[in-house]
């Protein structure tokens, strides 16, 4: 199906969920490790959250900045291509894109081949001031950046902890 407006998306996500179940927790987590590695080792990300969540409109949820040097039709093809080649099932896969200045919004839903679980994906990218002129040049992930159980900003503000 590929990129659709967000209300045909938003419909389809809806009709999708109503017919098939979410990606088991284990899928998740996967989901979550890989986009957040191949997002901080890109060159293009920055200041990448990415967390798992109950909620079927977002069982993937991630928040990036990049630098206002790019273009935003940059990042929504440096998006697209991640999520063609990280994230989505070898059956249907549908997308939406919410673009403004400085701002990059991706929805994306996916469904496994044998109808299994679906995978959904929330995705904000902002551009950050402080990266303009930056070299984004990938760094090694800290070991603290890798502890399961560190409270990101992202993942209180999914559970409600964040004004």
């Amino acid at each position: 199906m590929g990129d659709v407006d967000l209300i045909s998306f938003q419909t389809l996500r809806g009709g999708l969920q109503r017919n098939v179940a979410p990606a088991p927790p284990q899928s998740r987590t996967a989901a979550v490790e890989r986009l957040r590695a191949v997002l901080a080792t890109s060159g293009f990300f920055a200041d990448v959250e990415v967390e798992p969540t109950e909620d079927g409109d977002r069982l993937v949820a991630a928040l990036c900045s990049y630098s206002p040097d790019r273009a935003e039709d940059e990042v929504v093809d440096a998006l697209t291509r991640i999520w063609s080649a990280e994230l989505r099932y070898r059956g249907w896969e549908g997308h939406s894109f919410l673009v403004e200045e400085g701002h990059v919004e991706l929805q994306a839903a996916t469904v496994r081949a044998d109808r299994s679980h679906f995978l959904t994906l929330h995705l904000v990218a902002q551009a950050d001031p402080a990266l303009a002129g930056a070299d984004l040049t990938p760094a090694p992930l800290s070991p603290l950046a890798q502890i399961p159980g560190q409270r990101s900003w992202l993942r209180r503000a999914l559970e409600g902890s964040v004004a």
